[in-house]
């Protein structure tokens, strides 16, 4: 639900969730639920990126898989 409510407007992931798992959820309920999921990981993370260093040696690029 968090991924759908992420990536798209909340309409449309209600009926995302009603096409691929069955299950019914009004808008609201969507927005309450990944708000609430995204404030969790941005205060775990403190506000970093989670899985990055803290700091950055500045003027070399961060590569990742």
């Amino acid at each position: 639900m968090t991924d759908f409510g992420a990536d798209m407007p909340y309409a449309k992931a209600m009926d995302k969730l009603v096409e691929h798992y069955g299950v019914v959820l009004c808008e609201s309920t969507i927005r309450r639920v990944t708000h609430k999921h995204a404030q969790t990981v941005h205060q775990r993370g403190r506000g970093l990126p989670l899985g990055l260093p803290r700091q950055l040696h500045q003027g070399k690029p961060l590569l990742s898989k």
